[in-house]
């Protein structure tokens, strides 16, 4: 006489042990793709944050009248990576920025009133269109606008700053 009850019990730790395995496969591949999959986005608020916070630095402190001062004392021409350089330094002490880090994927303009002091890997065609284009290659661009009493008179300065940092590259080394 066979035992049917245990027959249907070892049917049943079959279906079971098929469920645990299905489960743990399911577990694996979702690692995987959380693992590999697409990158994080993180350029708009990157660029967006980033712009507030050098407006915001800007308007609090000497960073503008301590750059123009520097470019007005240098005779000649200076080059745009001179220029650069110097307004980075400037941030870097004033506000605390790394430098390093805006120069590696960071691209910005500063103009006041019409006139543009800096640019650095700032496009308005690259802006533009990521505005109108789901490609994932153009950077994200945030622009703020700000008064500023300087030399008496108020001047509108204008701080846009684009953002192509990649979130599956490799981060540089500090």
């Amino acid at each position: 006489m066979k035992n049917k009850r245990a027959l249907i019990g070892n049917q049943l730790m079959g279906v079971l042990y098929l469920a645990l395995l299905l489960l743990i496969a399911l577990g694996i591949v979702a690692a995987i793709i959380g693992m590999f999959g697409k990158g994080y986005e993180f350029r708009e608020a990157e660029a967006t944050l980033m712009s507030e916070k050098i407006a915001k630095c800007l308007s609090e402190s000497s960073t503008l009248e301590e750059f123009e001062q520097f470019i007005n004392s240098r005779t000649g021409k200076l080059s745009s990576e001179e220029k650069v350089n110097a307004f980075l330094d400037l941030l870097s002490k004033n506000c605390n920025f790394h430098a390093k880090n805006i120069k590696e994927g960071l691209g910005f303009v500063i103009i006041s009133n019409g006139e543009e002091l800096v640019r650095w890997k700032y496009s308005e065609t690259d802006c533009a269109l990521k505005e109108r284009s789901t490609a994932d290659s153009y950077p994200s661009c945030f622009t703020t606008e700000f008064d500023a009493q300087r030399n008496g008179a108020t001047q509108t300065i204008v701080v846009s700053v684009s953002s192509n940092h990649n979130s599956r590259e490799r981060p540089a080394k500090v």
